[in-house]
């Protein structure tokens, strides 16, 4: 299972809250190439580990990509590419 820290939980709920209607709307980490993730919103699934920040659901986290990521936190930081979701250990 991955950790989400504060400051990251509170960037999700703010990219969400910039939608019109988000509602059952939470942002999923998601992974189409090896090694890169993005994260875009979506309905969450069923086997999804969801991760709820002041009463939304702020992060999607399918079980495959959980399980693979188990240990890591999600962390929003200043990097030298400016301000960026970043995966640590």
């Amino acid at each position: 299972m991955i950790a989400v820290t504060e400051r990251a939980k509170e960037e999700l709920k703010n990219r969400l809250s910039h939608g019109t209607d988000v509602s059952g709307l939470g942002v999923r980490l998601s992974s189409n190439t090896p090694g890169k993730f993005e994260l875009v919103a979506d309905q969450p699934r069923d086997e999804d580990q969801v991760v709820e920040h002041e009463g939304l659901s702020v992060l999607l986290v399918e079980k495959q990509i959980s399980d693979m990521l188990d240990g890591a936190t999600l962390d929003y930081r200043q990097t030298d590419a400016g301000l960026r979701f970043i995966i640590c250990d």
